[in-house]
């Protein structure tokens, strides 16, 4: 018997598909400009792609590291260091672009956090 991932919900899985799709092709396009910056990017989300097509036995436990390290914990610290700043320092400002684009990572991350304990099943595969 061999084990396997499925999605109990397709739509949550056409969303992973389609976020991951647009990172890589951002990172590739950021590999492409400035050579040395995204090839780490395009790695880690290339290899949950490709757990997620594979439907690995791993990819639950591989979802959930991966939103809650690069999804929450590093958005999250990047938000509470830019309001550490500006309580701090009443010059600093804050960009609205970038606070609101990681705002975004950090809440896509909850979602992906919180979707991977729910709708990603394990079951057996008879070979």
């Amino acid at each position: 018997m061999k084990k396997s991932s499925i999605f109990k919900n397709n739509k949550v899985k056409t969303f992973l598909l389609v976020y991951l799709s647009i990172i890589i092709t951002y990172n590739l396009y950021t590999l492409i400009i400035e050579f040395p910056k995204g090839w780490f990017a395009i790695l880690i989300n290339g290899l949950i792609l490709l757990l997620i097509l594979s439907k690995s036995s791993y990819l639950k436990i591989s979802l959930r590291i991966w939103s809650m390290f690069f999804l929450i914990l590093i958005p999250g610290l990047q938000i509470v260091s830019k309001i550490i700043k500006k309580v701090l320092n009443d010059i600093y400002k804050i960009e609205l672009n970038t606070f609101l684009q990681t705002t975004f990572f950090f809440l896509i991350g909850i979602l992906i956090y919180h979707y991977s304990k729910t709708i990603i099943i394990r079951e057996n595969k008879v070979m």
